[in-house]
């Protein structure tokens, strides 16, 4: 499961780019030619040679496009320099002119006759390794004169330099790359569109000033001017919002301006979109009203006639049906011409009679008895799994998600249930029985292993899936497809075919969970042969937050908009692709990785993309990964999200909960201390510091530098380090949990919580909600290429939860490193923490 970047889509695309040096005068090819040196002490700045004069003829020379350890450069990393002088001649002088880069690994700085121009990335978060960058050069460019060309580039390990393709000095604004950074966000049914781009390709940092625009057909534009900030990676892009949805047929004309210190124009990008028609279904289907892309009504009786009453109906696709009957106590429903009833489940809340079905396309009926009075209703709904039953959390002091937990909160809002083959006989034959399915998880043979497997191996661990011996699965679901090299497909691709044939799994589905490898060929044709066989795919979009709501909107919107290259790729995958969004927000494996946001309405943001956008109308479904990584809060959220969006058919956000956490200042102590009262034992003994790595080992998903901050705390004898400041903004009586994680950083490799305890005044503590818990470091963070020291084993953090009720709008929260008048742990134990979020709670 690989981390996610902003406009990932975009750049995947930019990246298939390739830049074909033709007569245009406009072009320049410059892939030939650099004069290269490394630069390991960091001193080519001090000795001028990024200046015109520098005399680089006993450099080395090389070509740019390809990696610099593929032209005898292996052991070089850290600093290194290219150069180059090249005629730019007077009849190319145009208004701009750019020096046209598919990236640089990893970061670098460009100079133009010795000035620098543009800095793209940093040395420690932000790589633009993969990201096409244009370097202005227009206000250094000598036209009709030699011109010297100088990057400094730092490279963190393994591949370094000018290693992609194009490398062209331009002045046609067409042929850069960064074009596709200007993003359409287009609103549906309340949402927002957005306008966004990525300004860090072109060398533009945060708080540059930018103007956007939207424009529909003839009117006056719509104009905002804002800056630039930080995505959750370090990106510098800016992002307009504007309250106006489009109707069907309108052109939307989107522009987007990098504007100059003196608010005149700079750079300029534009796009159209034209709003869709609403989704409907084709042929003698038209007439079923849609209520959003997941649910269609095909019945709705609003008061039963009679007794017993047969009704007709039309299911537009082989799929999951769900009937409901409000206000009978005990009805009787007959599918079709079947001899057995159908067994319903009554709502925890409402009390309804409920089912769900897996029917064939086409004409039904259904008979039903004893409902006179009754609402009558018939959806057609989406493949609605839960992942995994039984469940149970990773963090051992939370409420167990046992079978009363289950039949309140699961079993209603899901037809699927992902299994590790783990449920009681009893409970396995009643979900049958109420028509509901089984999927058996399995692993994928020979994934992370140094050499492909073979087919016969690979058949073999998939033969002994529960789903081949113990009659009543539905399918089996494997974890999971990414882009291996060809000979790992060779083998998953026969021993699938073998697969198939197996008698024991006749007419079950074969899931496979995939990636963003839709540009690799492997795993395309594997996903074509898989198609071919009737199987299914779980697309994993595992997004984490971003610093603003509007930023992660656009997030998910263009993660989940390469849904039409699937669809381009393997055309009517659309219908055989279930959305796997990822809700885990616990360790040892969390997505929750800003503490200044709630996840909660993000995770609503995506299902509400999912249902409006009619990109999406025809999905086979949706589900979140994983329950057992799920704060109890965000598990229950999940559910009534798959309830509102894809039961009840909802085109409304589910709640309105703000997105930005507005309780405290600098919760992840990004700014050092600012917004602390602190009060130190010892002088030095609270100071602000960190750990490369930090956030990775506290499990932060893709933390990429998210976490590595925390405020230090050297504990003394004499007396405690205090830390504190006012929570503000909160609501008397509510729910709210304080999450905060810490760490012994002079021994990571401790088993041991550590001590440090918080105290909140007015407000009542919940010992129910409130626990401390050591965990290890995750495999998706225990990197030691990204952390300052290499580990030698499993690292340690403290997770904490104080869950309380406040009495007030405001309440004081602070810090200590003692506990009931002493010292809490070893006296100079070094202790660092952060994450410190603080959030209602959804009861």
């Amino acid at each position: 499961m690989k981390p996610i970047q902003w406009f990932s889509p975009m750049l995947a695309l930019c990246l298939l780019f390739v830049f074909c040096a033709t007569k245009d005068s406009r072009n320049i090819d410059v892939t030939e030619g650099w004069r290269f040196a490394p630069d390991p002490d960091n001193i080519g700045l001090q000795r001028g040679w990024h200046l015109i004069d520098f005399d680089d003829t006993a450099w080395a020379e090389i070509r740019g496009g390809t990696r610099w350890e593929d032209q005898g450069f292996v052991a070089v990393d850290g600093y290194a320099w290219y150069r180059k002088t090249l005629h730019i001649p007077a009849n190319m002088r145009a208004e701009r002119i750019w020096l046209n880069l598919g990236g640089l690994n990893d970061c670098g700085i460009v100079y133009c006759n010795g000035k620098q121009v543009g800095e793209f990335g940093d040395q420690t978060r932000l790589s633009v390794a993969a990201s096409p960058i244009a370097a202005d050069l227009t206000d250094g460019i000598r036209w009709g004169h030699e011109n010297v060309i100088a990057i400094r580039v730092f490279d963190w390990g393994d591949s370094g330099g000018l290693q992609r393709v194009p490398c062209s000095i331009t002045t046609d604004l067409d042929a850069l790359a960064v074009q596709s950074m200007l993003c359409f966000v287009p609103g549906f049914d309340g949402r927002p569109s957005l306008v966004g781009l990525e300004v860090g390709p072109m060398g533009v940092g945060e708080g540059n000033p930018l103007r956007f625009s939207l424009t529909i057909k003839n009117q006056k534009p719509l104009v905002q001017e804002t800056v630039s900030g930080l995505t959750h990676e370090g990106r510098p892009a800016g992002v307009a919002r504007f309250d106006h949805a489009g109707k069907p047929g309108d052109v939307i004309l989107v522009k987007a301006e990098i504007l100059h210190g003196d608010g005149s124009a700079g750079m300029r990008f534009e796009q159209t979109y034209t709003y869709p028609e609403p989704p409907k279904w084709q042929g003698k289907y038209r007439h079923l009203k849609v209520l959003n892309n997941f649910v269609t009504e095909l019945l709705s009786i609003a008061r039963v006639d009679s007794q017993c009453r047969r009704y007709s109906f039309l299911n537009p696709r082989n799929g999951w049906i769900f009937l409901r009957v409000a206000g009978a106590k005990a009805a009787v429903a007959h599918l079709d011409a079947r001899e057995s009833s159908l067994i319903w489940r009554k709502h925890p809340d409402t009390g309804a009679l409920e089912a769900m079905q897996q029917l064939d396309a086409g004409e039904h009926s259904v008979r039903i008895d004893g409902a006179q009075g009754a609402h009558f209703e018939i959806r057609a709904v989406p493949e609605i799994a839960f992942c995994y039953w039984p469940t149970y959390s990773t963090v051992k002091p939370l409420p167990p998600r046992d079978w009363t937990f289950g039949e309140v909160h699961i079993f209603p809002n899901v037809n699927v249930l992902l299994t590790h083959d783990d449920m009681t006989e009893d409970f396995f034959e009643q979900w049958r029985a109420e028509g509901r399915k089984w999927i058996s998880n399995a692993g994928l043979p020979g994934l992370h292993d140094d050499t492909a497997p073979t087919a016969d191996f690979v058949y073999e661990k998939w033969a002994a899936n529960p789903c081949v011996s113990r009659p009543g699965y539905s399918g089996m679901i494997v974890d999971e497809f990414l882009s291996n090299p060809p000979d790992y497909y060779a083998a998953w691709s026969a021993a699938l075919d073998r697969f198939y044939h197996i008698p024991a799994f006749n007419g079950q589905v074969f899931y496979a969970w995939i990636g963003d490898n839709f540009s690799h060929k492997p795993a395309v044709q594997f996903m074509r042969q898989l198609y071919d066989l009737g199987g299914r795919f779980a697309w994993e979009k595992y997004l984490h937050e971003e610093p603003t709501e509007d930023m992660a909107l656009m997030r998910a919107y263009f993660a989940l908009k390469p849904i039409e290259e699937w669809n381009r790729l393997i055309p009517g995958i659309k219908e055989r692709i279930t959305i796997c969004l990822g809700a885990f927000t616990l360790p040892t494996c969390s997505i929750n990785i800003n503490p200044g946001t709630n996840y909660l309405p993000f995770m609503d943001s995506q299902y509400h993309i999912l249902a409006t956008d009619p990109m999406f109308f025809g999905l086979l479904g949706a589900f979140e990964y994983s329950a057992h990584y799920m704060d109890d809060d965000v598990l229950r959220y999940a559910l009534k999200l798959y309830r509102h969006y894809c039961i009840d058919g909802k085109r409304t956000p589910f709640a309105d909960f703000p997105y930005e956490l507005a309780h405290i200042r600098n919760p992840d102590f990004a700014e050092g201390l600012a917004g602390w009262q602190v009060e130190a034992a010892e002088t030095g003994s609270v100071a602000p510091g960190g750990l490369r790595g930090l956030g990775r080992l506290q499990a932060r998903w893709a933390s990429l530098g998210t976490g590595d901050q925390c405020a230090v705390m050297v504990r003394s004898s004499a007396v405690p380090n205090k830390i504190s400041q006012i929570i503000r903004n909160l609501q008397p009586g509510r729910l709210y949990t304080m999450k905060y994680i810490v760490a012994d950083l002079g021994n990571l490799y401790a088993e041991k919580a550590v001590g440090l305890y918080p105290t909140i005044q007015e407000a009542e503590v919940v010992e129910q909600g409130s626990f401390r818990e050591v965990k290890p470091s995750a495999f998706a963070a225990t990197y030691e290429d990204e952390v300052a020291v290499k580990l030698e084993g499993m690292a340690y953090t403290t997770y904490c939860q104080l869950a309380f009720r406040p009495k007030s709008t405001t309440a004081e929260l602070s810090f200590s490193d003692w506990k009931n008048g002493a010292p809490a742990g070893p006296v100079g134990q070094r202790i660092g923490f952060n994450f410190v979020e603080i959030q209602p709670f959804y009861e």
